[in-house]
């Protein structure tokens, strides 16, 4: 039997309890059908704990799985960089002084032109020095969530409110 067609069941068993409840009242002798009813009530509660304990081990698989995502894509983030420090040093280190060796700008290598590229930075010196036109204020503004809770459990704020979830836990 699937999850869900245990929710079903179970649904259906509330159903028919609300039922015998209602004959019950009306005096109506019903302890046969409340026995049964009961040990449905067990098998569904019993099969609910086995399903559930294979979905949550589902989910501890999935969990790590992305532990382990999160852990090779760090250190392949890390190899990255190093290749990107390897490629600079070996143009700085390698190329350059071989083009300024040559006198040359550019050096035909099969393939390829090796060359250098005329470019500019701007290097700051001193930001005091810095005349106010080529300034500009960046100015950002973050909501305080957490005093704007404590705030709301006592009194009405414009524009936010207090949303209650349930949210499962698995420990």
């Amino acid at each position: 039997m699937k999850l869900y067609e245990i929710q079903e069941a179970l649904l259906k068993l509330k159903i028919v309890n609300e039922k015998i409840m209602e004959a019950e009242e009306n005096g109506e002798d019903i302890s046969e059908i409340k026995k049964e009813l009961e040990n449905n009530f067990m098998i569904a509660e019993v099969k609910t704990e086995e399903k559930m304990e294979g979905v949550v081990k589902i989910i501890k698989n999935m969990e790590s799985k992305i532990a382990a995502f999160e852990k090779e894509m760090t250190r392949m983030q890390k190899r990255k960089k190093t290749l990107e420090n390897q490629i600079t040093n070996i143009k700085e280190w390698l190329i350059r002084p071989t083009l300024e060796a040559y006198f040359k700008n550019k050096i035909d290598a099969g393939l390829f032109i090796v060359s250098f590229r005329e470019s500019s930075s701007v290097e700051i010196i001193d930001e005091l020095l810095i005349p106010c036109l080529y300034k500009k204020a960046i100015e950002t503004v973050e909501i305080d969530k957490l005093k704007i809770r404590q705030d709301l459990k006592q009194r009405e704020i414009p524009g936010a409110k207090l949303k209650y979830k349930k949210s499962v836990s698995i420990r």
